[in-house]
């Protein structure tokens, strides 16, 4: 428990003791400043905290709508692009969909909620106390921080596949590899690709052209910057997640008024 003076002397009143947790709750208690009416301090208050809300409003709409853009350009890429980690199984292809959708539509939420909170904020409210709407939004977050999961496997795999074949630094490799490298990786992705195969069909097959000897520089370069788009947009998502999502932390502020009775 913390008290602040009118001269914003910060006062512990009540250390926090670990007894029924680990993570402290502070209620804080305000003592309004001189010269500023007890009716004229409760509104501030009140208006600084819809800024502070409406500002969080209007990030988390940016963290969501950012990860939903670049969740979309991944989605649509992988269709065309190099299964350089391997290639996606049927259920991480649906989720990457799926957390997609659920970001457009936490992005869509988003920019709905920065308008009522600027024009409507006694409506948000209520619309919050709704259990259908909190459930949903919950739903919507545990989706999206499943497609960022997958991702984050994704792109420490793509790590590895790229320090089995070269040397080269992530910025070195996006410049463009050289022959020997490209053919390196290349084997290595058909690997992947062809899980328990030997190393004699291998070479059979890349023989005989079914499998491609060496993939081009730039297909190669597209491949890894789809999968570093799709590693950004997870950290947006667990981002968001973690300013007004499911894994946010919870914080308690208490103003309280006391009249003081002069005798």
């Amino acid at each position: 428990m913390v008290f602040i003076d009118h001269e914003f002397t910060v006062v512990t009143l009540r250390s926090f003791e670990p007894i029924c947790r680990k993570l402290p709750i502070r209620l804080i208690l305000r003592e309004p400043p001189r010269h500023v009416s007890t009716v004229n301090y409760a509104s501030e208050l009140k208006a600084s905290r819809r800024e502070s809300k409406l500002t969080g409003e209007l990030l988390n709409t940016g963290l969501s709508c950012g990860a939903a853009v670049l969740s979309w350009i991944v989605v649509l890429g992988a269709t065309t692009a190099i299964p350089i980690t391997g290639g996606a199984s049927t259920a991480v292809t649906y989720l990457g969909v799926a957390a997609a959708t659920a970001s457009s539509l936490q992005c869509l939420n988003g920019a709905v909620r920065s308008i009522a909170e600027a024009r409507y904020p006694e409506d948000l409210d209520r619309l919050e106390e709704q259990e259908w709407y909190n459930a949903a939004n919950t739903a919507l977050d545990i989706i999206s921080l499943g497609g960022a999961a997958a991702a984050g496997a994704t792109t420490i795999k793509m790590v590895q596949t790229l320090r089995k074949t070269t040397s080269k630094s992530l910025t070195e490799i996006l410049k463009g590899l050289s022959r020997a490298d490209r053919k390196r990786l290349t084997l290595e992705i058909q690997r992947l690709n062809q899980p328990g195969i030997s190393q004699s069909v291998l070479k059979t097959l890349t023989n005989s052209g079914k499998l491609t000897t060496r993939y081009s520089s730039q297909a190669l370069v597209n491949a890894i910057s789809l999968n570093i788009k799709d590693a950004v947009g997870a950290s947006l998502s667990i981002s968001g997640s973690a300013y007004g999502g499911t894994i946010k932390n919870l914080a308690v502020g208490i103003y309280e008024e006391l009249s003081v009775d002069v005798r």
